[in-house]
Order: structure tokens, then sequence, then C-alpha cells
């Protein structure tokens, strides 16, 4: 995957008669990114695409956990490999990502201010 990217990045370099030094292995994976969210109403459509205008396929689970893989149009896509998109709402959804981070930027600070050793 490496190697393509570079590729495509020499192509337009060269369009520009610009040169591309690569140092990166190209052994290197790139992992998607995905953000992990709770389902919060029963009835939360899943649809084709990032809006209103698109079919829906069928409901989300209730209660569910899906990974969000892209975000659109405050839309979100919960499969990897499919078109299958539910609406971003803090109505129907929670991200569980920001209530991690936060318990644990909290863990952080009570650790921090009990052991003042560390400062």
């Amino acid at each position: 995957m490496v190697a393509q990217l570079l590729g495509l990045l020499q192509s337009l370099a060269r369009q520009k008669k610009l040169i591309i030094l690569n140092d990166v292995e190209t052994s290197l994976e790139i992992h998607q990114y995905y953000e992990p969210l709770k389902i919060l109403i029963y009835n939360l459509l899943v649809r084709t695409g990032p809006g209103i205008l698109y079919p829906s396929l069928r409901r989300a689970n209730f209660p569910g956990e899906y990974n969000i893989y892209e975000e659109k149009n405050g839309y979100g896509r919960i499969s990897a490999t499919q078109k299958e998109w539910i609406s971003l709402s803090t109505n129907y959804v929670q991200r569980l990502s920001a209530d991690k981070g936060l318990a644990e930027t909290e863990k952080i600070s009570k650790l921090w201010a009990a052991h003042p050793e560390l400062h």
C-alpha cells in the first residue's frame, strides 16, 4: 500500500517537476481508523449512503455497538466492506472513545495529584 501511494505521489510530482525522496519502509502496514459507538435507540435505520435520501437497508441492532470507518454529512459508515451508514446524531448514538479518553485523563490527573514525587 505504501508503494502504491508513493507511486501516485511521484507521478503527481513529476507533472510539477518535483522530486520525492522515499524514506518509508515498503513493509509498513497502514491500518484503517475506526471509532467505536453505542446505539441508543431501537429503530435506527441503516442506509446505503450518508443521508436520508439513501434507501434504508435494515435497522441497527439495539442495544448494539458498531465501529465507524468513515464520516460524512453527519453519518458514519458502520461496515469496513459494505455501504452501511447510520446517523451520528447524539440523540441516536454515543461515541465510546470520547468517554474512554475522559476517563483516562481523570485517572492520570488523580495519579499525578496523589504522587507529587513524580513531578
